[in-house]
């Protein structure tokens, strides 16, 4: 009774968020749901960790600091609404991270893991046909010629969805390779986030998962012959059936290799990474350009915009978030990124388990990654690296104190 009490509870929650993530771009009156359900989410944390006053950690204060940042930035004065907006939702970020270091290891990894069952199963819906989906995959067809739309199931944006399910096949990956659950389970959740992952067209998070996958098994296989076994295993079965599966289909291979109806990414610099490349050598010239101050506090996303409009015609985002960071918070937003980056890698080097730092240097690789491609706020992925962290680190002060 008491199993059945839990499996009832946590269907709910994922029916709750289901919810909460599908009607995300509805509006109530002048707020849409996204702004509300995160409003409340908001609320609840500060609650949890500033008002009750329980945490102690210095590790996330680079973060906060840069959060902080745009409510004095340049943004505050040309767009109010969107500097307060941006502040509310990527302060989220780093108050999970102090939320979960309070709680324990068992709370850390049963939230981990539905999280991660949760970003991948919630495509079921969609990808079957009871929901249909209210944001836009990636068009394919547009570009590519082919037929032929990206999953994207409840999430709004598809490069939120692309990079939500490499930090989840991440996560079960090493739920996979430690035992920690049900392998047949983990298994098939672990084959559907893959077909899901791919079937979204968006190579940021392919290479997000690539990358942190391989790093993780390699540190794994390297530390004792059991584990060198089971990484041999599922490399021996797995590599060769997405190999057929990604070679044989035309579409996937066309946008992995940048091979576009009226030309080829590969063609120039600038049309690397779906333009990214000509975005990048803008980027560089606007900073260039800038005055003192905005050079060392940033300009804001709204001016840089409107520069980005006059320069190309379009009003882009540079999609490099160390890029948009030195644009939108200057040089001294820049620095507090990396001194929170610098300050998660020392810390992760001291932890004991070595598994664990394994598959915490996995995750903390495909954030960067997403952050060199697309920024460093996008919310799911970022959320599962917090709380993989204070998973691994409570582990390890509950051992000491054993």
């Amino acid at each position: 009774m008491r199993q059945l009490n839990k499996l009832v509870f946590w269907l709910l929650l994922a029916c709750g968020l289901l919810f909460l993530f599908h009607y995300e771009s509805a509006s109530i009156g002048p707020l849409k749901v996204s702004h509300l359900w995160k409003g409340v989410l908001l609320g609840f944390l500060i609650v949890k960790v500033f008002i009750r006053g329980r945490i102690k950690s210095s590790l996330y204060n680079p973060f906060f600091l840069l959060v902080i940042m745009g409510l004095f930035s340049s943004e505050i004065v040309y767009n109010p609404l969107n500097a307060i907006f941006t502040f509310s939702t990527t302060v989220i970020i780093p108050l999970i991270g102090l939320y979960a270091l309070d709680k324990d290891s068992v709370w850390c990894k049963k939230a981990l893991h539905f999280l991660s069952a949760f970003f991948i199963l919630c495509f079921i819906p969609y990808e079957v046909g009871l929901l249909t989906p209210l944001g836009e995959g990636y068009d394919i067809a547009r570009s590519y010629g082919f037929a032929v739309q990206g999953s994207i199931g409840p999430f709004q944006t598809a490069h939120s969805a692309s990079t939500a399910l490499a930090g989840a096949l991440l996560a079960v990956l090493y739920f996979l390779l430690t035992s920690a659950y049900s392998r047949t389970w983990l298994l098939l959740l672990f084959l559907l986030g893959l077909y899901l992952l791919f079937n979204t067209f968006v190579r940021t998070g392919m290479v997000m998962f690539a990358i942190g996958s391989l790093m993780m098994t390699v540190s794994f296989a390297r530390r004792s012959q059991r584990m060198l076994f089971r990484v041999s295993l599922f490399s021996i079965v797995l590599v060769p059936l997405v190999s057929t599966w990604v070679l044989s289909n035309d579409a996937l291979m066309a946008r992995i290799l940048g091979q576009r109806s009226y030309n080829s990414e590969l063609s120039s610099f600038e049309t690397l990474g779906s333009g990214r490349g000509g975005l990048a050598l803008e980027s560089a010239h606007m900073y260039l350009e800038a005055n003192f101050i905005e050079k060392v506090l940033g300009m804001g996303i709204t001016e840089q915009k409107q520069r980005m409009s006059d320069r190309t015609g379009k009003a882009l985002v540079p999609h490099n978030g160390f890029l948009a960071l030195l644009l939108h918070n200057g040089l001294v937003g820049l620095v507090l990124f990396i001194c929170f980056l610098f300050s998660l890698w020392t810390s992760m080097r001291k932890l004991r388990d070595p598994n664990g730092a394994a598959f915490l240097f996995a995750l903390y690789s495909a954030y960067i990654i997403m952050t060199f491609f697309q920024t460093y706020h996008i919310l799911y992925m970022p959320v599962l690296m917090m709380i993989s962290y204070a998973m691994l680190k409570k582990s390890d002060k509950e051992l000491s104190l054993s």
